[in-house]
């Protein structure tokens, strides 16, 4: 990361620790924001609102069902997992991703994703998510 985003890495880390009450030590630039701190469906949505709220990040680009899943409700939740599971994977999202969005200002999903790096055994490759 470059001088920008370490600035932005503080500010989305205090974000993360003081609004979704996520672990300090979880906190780090390759922490991924559904499986490793826990942040799914609805809480996404509050997660980048709270980004351009706060830091004036601009979503034109961003695609909420590119990343989450959906919340799961009454008696559809089982058909709307096994849709979920079976046709979507979700994008992996990291810190660094919403770091690098603060620090330019603007979410770019091409972007994010080339900065991904690939983990087979991480449980999104393996179409299912840690929410």
């Amino acid at each position: 990361m470059n001088t920008a985003e370490t600035e932005s890495f503080a500010r989305v880390r205090e974000l993360l620790i003081q609004d979704f009450r996520i672990k300090p030590r979880k906190v780090k630039p390759e922490a991924r924001i559904r499986e490793d701190l826990g942040i799914c469906g609805d809480d996404g949505i509050d997660l980048f609102d709270a980004l351009h709220e706060r830091y004036g990040v601009d979503l034109a680009g961003y695609d909420h069902e590119q990343y989450f899943e959906p919340e799961m409700w009454g008696t559809g939740a089982f058909f709307t997992w096994k849709w979920w599971t079976t046709f979507k994977h979700p994008k992996t999202l990291t810190v660094a991703h919403l770091a690098h969005a603060v620090a330019a200002g603007r979410w770019n999903d091409d972007l994010a994703q080339q900065r991904t790096p690939p983990n087979p055994h991480s449980p999104s490759a393996q179409g299912a998510g840690g929410c």
